[in-house]
């Protein structure tokens, strides 16, 4: 294929065509496909559907129509023996019957007339034709004779030659017996007026049509039609018992869609026929118009593929150009960028970076000049970090060490010093995230430079302490800062409540000679942690109210939920005959089960619509991250396995460690069970409030599953106790 394409000259034009060639090449290709295949489909399901669609019109129709013949023949024959029960008929006054049968024929307009015929089978009273006809041989007279009215098969009349249909209805005396017939013609023409109501299209017909395949009525028509329906192929579908509606071939070979059915009755045959043609030409109208607007587009699309290779071989023309004058060592024909503006992004960027290389190049030959100037600035740039904590932006541990080390050769009294140390920051970190734990870094930063005098050394020397280094400074002077950082804190707590700031002090200062810095540090030190023990219970509790807070603000209804739980909790408690320790923990677990919601995103628990995976995995962390917090809490510390497990399910289906059955702590089944029926039943973003049967209901269908049966069992016993007292 290789040698083929070389031969014949292929490779080499397709190697000197240009951008622009080939982009129109590619498009027309691409354009060309998408249509006819798009076409083909389009055409394809609108004649489907056309088709469906007159299919299902017709077969409504001619449903209509065989209802509508049904009707007439009903109509007919009530109205034929309503003439047979007048007075006159029944008492056989043969001049006041003429008088009435005349009037039925001016009221009725389609019977020709009505006929009288005594039991002999001789008429009496006729308003055609004059009496005294012999009709004893007729099936009708001897249906009537038995009693039976009848509707007769299309006959000939004998007096006009005209198609009729006879409808008769026997004449019963006083004593109920039969005196008579009554009968009357109606023309068979007269039941196109009932099949003259199809109108569809230019080609539909309707058509009534006999045994025999002879058409008694149609539409348009000002006659019965002399044509046969012998070949029409939905004739002799509706001939052998079929209904419905399908395309076929008819009687004079014209592709149609139909409709038929056959009329028992009277065994007849209704046909509505339409043109395929005639339905499927707004679709072939359709088609010349989508070639029309096809063709359009094509050009359309060959014009601007034709504009964007121009901007295309524009810049790359003057690339090829500049490159070739850098192979010489001239860098400074850089590309305009004006002439490249409306070239794609790829040929933009490529010359973005050719203009981004020769500017790279030449700023490298001007630094080299400028080398040792920048040494120097680089120099003095790292000395900085290198003694800058980076994060409060105070001086850090190596600059303290150096500073001590200054002043202990000094040899100057006095000199202070006060420790300072963050409490519960590593209880902000795994609950707020380390952002809210370098927030409240910064914070006690701000704070101790504040509260300090300029002249001192304020340092990092730790990841949660803090160093003030006073020279000059007696132990009054540094007690006076420590008291102005409370006041500072607590004027930060006071703006900040959601962090709030609990730093522990410590102060010392040495005032004789000779001078030993260390052991002034490590006295401060010292008081320090003395100062941190006092408070540790008092900053523990703070830090549990705002993480609590917090959790409140990120989900709505969250203490409410919380003095539910601990109502429902202690009521099974209480049931269950608990000891005042296990009831004073069941509160305290149910108290604090949800506190580890403070670590899930704000926007994922007031979420309305369905939770992802992902978001289901941190909204299942909660548990576990409760229960480490409780951990590093003494007063939790004894509820904490009961926090890690609130969640866990009966059935072992739980988390976070999948524990089951009587493997999960008492407590956690019962704050499961109080923290699930108490939600059941208060509003969230994503459900409506239950009412107290459903939650029970609900209660009662996990039971054994998600719940222990045994206490959902006795919930219900205290519910129903409460709502009976």
């Amino acid at each position: 294929m290789s040698s083929y394409l070389k031969k014949t000259g292929i490779v080499q034009r397709l190697q000197q065509q240009t951008i622009g060639t080939r982009l129109m090449i590619l498009t027309s290709v691409i354009l060309i496909t998408v249509i006819i295949s798009l076409g083909v489909l389009y055409i394809w399901h609108e004649r489907e559907l056309r088709i469906q669609e007159s299919k299902q019109f017709l077969d409504k129709s001619v449903e209509e129509q065989a209802q509508s013949i049904n009707d007439w023949f009903r109509d007919h024959s009530n109205t034929v023996a309503t003439v047979a029960q007048l007075y006159s008929v029944r008492h056989l006054n043969t001049e006041t019957m003429l008088y009435d049968f005349n009037a039925a024929l001016t009221s009725s307009k389609d019977f020709n007339g009505y006929v009288f015929v005594d039991k002999g089978g001789v008429t009496k009273v006729d308003t055609i034709a004059p009496p005294g006809t012999d009709v004893s041989n007729r099936e009708y007279f001897r249906l009537g004779i038995q009693g039976k009215p009848a509707i007769t098969e299309i006959l000939v009349g004998r007096a006009t030659g005209e198609k009729v249909i006879i409808f008769s209805q026997p004449v019963m005396n006083n004593a109920n017996n039969v005196s008579g017939i009554v009968f009357a013609t109606v023309s068979a023409r007269k039941l196109e007026n009932v099949i003259q109501e199809f109108e569809f299209g230019q080609t539909g017909r309707a058509y009534l049509i006999d045994k025999s395949a002879h058409i008694i009525a149609q539409t348009g028509s000002n006659g019965t039609g002399s044509e046969s329906m012998e070949n029409n192929e939905g004739y002799w579908r509706a001939k052998s018992g079929l209904s419905g509606a399908d395309r076929y071939i008819n009687h004079r070979g014209t592709e149609v869609i139909g409709a038929y059915q056959w009329v028992p009755d009277r065994d007849w045959v209704l046909l509505i026929e339409i043109d395929e043609q005639e339905v499927l030409l707004p679709l072939y109208t359709l088609i010349q118009k989508a070639v029309i607007g096809s063709a359009i587009i094509l050009l359309f699309a060959l014009l601007l593929t034709w504009l964007m290779s121009k901007s295309i071989q524009r810049p790359i023309l003057m690339l090829l150009s500049a490159s070739q004058g850098a192979q010489y060592g001239d860098y400074s024909h850089t590309i305009s960028e004006e002439k490249f503006s409306f070239a794609p992004v790829e040929v933009r960027g490529l010359c973005n970076a050719f203009n981004i290389m020769l500017g790279t190049i030449n700023e490298h030959i001007a630094l080299l000049y400028d080398r040792n100037a920048a040494l120097i600035v680089a120099e003095t740039k790292y000395r900085k970090l290198s003694t800058q904590d980076q994060l409060t932006q105070i001086h850090n541990r190596t600059y303290f060490e150096e500073e001590v080390s200054r002043l202990q050769s000094l040899q100057q009294a006095p000199v202070g010093v006060a420790i300072c140390d963050v409490d519960g920051l590593k209880l902000i970190n795994d609950t707020l995230g380390h952002k809210a734990g370098d927030d409240l870094i910064r914070a006690a930063a701000n704070s101790i430079v504040q509260s300090f005098s300029s002249h001192v050394t304020v340092a990092r020397i730790g990841g949660d302490e803090f160093a003030v280094i006073m020279p000059g400074a007696e132990l009054d002077e540094v007690l006076a800062g420590i008291k102005r950082l409370r006041s500072t804190v607590d004027e930060h707590n006071r703006i900040h409540p959601e962090l709030p700031l609990a730093i522990s002090t410590g102060g010392a200062a040495a005032t004789k000679l000779p001078l030993k810095l260390e052991d002034v540090i490590s006295e401060a030190d010292n008081h320090m942690y003395q100062e941190k023990n006092r408070n540790r219970a008092h900053n523990r509790q703070m830090l549990l109210t705002t993480l609590m807070q917090t959790a409140g603000k990120n989900d709505h209804g969250f203490f409410d939920h919380i003095e539910g739980v601990k109502k429902w909790a202690l009521k099974l408690g209480k049931a269950l005959l608990l000891d005042d320790q296990a009831l004073r923990q069941l509160e305290l677990a149910a108290h604090y089960h949800d506190i580890g919601k403070v670590g899930v995103p704000r926007e994922i628990l007031v979420k309305c619509g369905q939770l992802t995976e992902a978001e289901w995995v941190q909204i299942r962390a909660h548990a576990e991250l409760g229960g480490r917090l409780a951990k590093a809490v003494a007063e939790l510390l004894p509820v904490a396995e009961y926090i890690t497990s609130h969640h866990e399910r009966w059935d072992g289906s739980g988390y976070p460690d999948k524990i089951k059955g009587e493997g999960i702590p008492l407590i956690s089944r019962i704050v499961a069970i109080a923290d699930s029926y108490d939600a059941m039943q208060r509003n969230t973003s994503y459900r409506k409030a239950a009412s107290r049967e459903e939650a029970n209901r609900e209660m009662q269908a996990h039971s054994g599953k998600q719940f222990d049966p045994r206490l959902v069992s006795l919930l219900l016993k205290t519910v129903e106790k409460e709502c009976n007292i």
